[in-house]
């Protein structure tokens, strides 16, 4: 009786399953562009946080998978059942790891972009607290007393997928703050402040600060 050979992969199928991950990584940086915007409704931004979160998960994934298949290759060099196999895998990471590499580029740019347009767009928030406190000499008690009492027409947006302003009396340091919370890409829970006394620490508990304008990204 003669050895079994392996089934092989037809080229209808290695096409399908590079098919998903190549879709993911063009739509990752639209996905960024969409989550950073300021003119999306809030609903339309945590789907698509799913999206940018997937590009993540498929960068790391052909990282460790690319040199574990090409390791893989030379073992199985003398194995004609395996070789194969290992041969598609390890392609199939160095396309994916091609892939996904530029669009995680691009989209972090297009999220660097993004909030600094938004501390600029936020300007007239912080003028208006500080305006506020000058005239009462202490900070408004919260963001719709700037409202009420007609130092803003309204609230500014912030990104579709980011957090609302969250607004803070602060009883030592600085006189208040400003955060707005970005989407969560699995690492960290980032955040993006403004502190109106401008002291901003190079390191924070548990990450790092980065200088946007007169705001501060927080890495975790």
């Amino acid at each position: 009786m003669e050895p079994s050979q392996p089934p092989a992969l037809s080229g209808r199928w290695d096409l399908r399953i590079l098919g998903w991950p190549a879709a993911i990584c063009f739509l990752a940086p639209i996905s960024t562009w969409a989550e950073v915007s300021l003119n999306l409704p809030r609903i339309v931004g945590y789907p698509l946080s799913i999206l940018s979160f997937g590009l993540i998960f498929l960068l790391v994934f052909a990282s460790v998978a690319f040199p574990v298949s090409a390791v893989a290759c030379v073992l199985c060099v003398f194995s004609r059942r395996l070789r194969r196999p290992a041969a598609m895998a390890a392609l199939f990471s160095a396309v994916l790891l091609a892939l996904s590499l530029p669009s995680q580029i691009l989209s972090f740019r297009i999220w660097d972009r993004g909030f600094r347009e938004l501390a600029r767009k936020s300007a007239p928030l912080v003028a208006a607290i500080r305006k506020y406190h000058a005239n009462h000499h202490r900070p408004p008690p919260d963001l719709d007393a700037l409202v009420t009492e007609s130092y803003l027409r309204e609230i500014p947006a912030t990104p579709c997928a980011c957090s609302a302003y969250q607004y803070e009396v602060c009883p030592r340091g600085n006189p208040w703050t400003l955060t707005v919370i970005p989407p969560f890409r699995g690492i960290g829970f980032d955040r993006f402040e403004y502190w109106p006394d401008q002291d901003y620490p190079v390191r924070g508990e548990s990450g790092w600060y980065e200088r946007v304008g007169d705001w501060a990204y927080y890495h975790e």
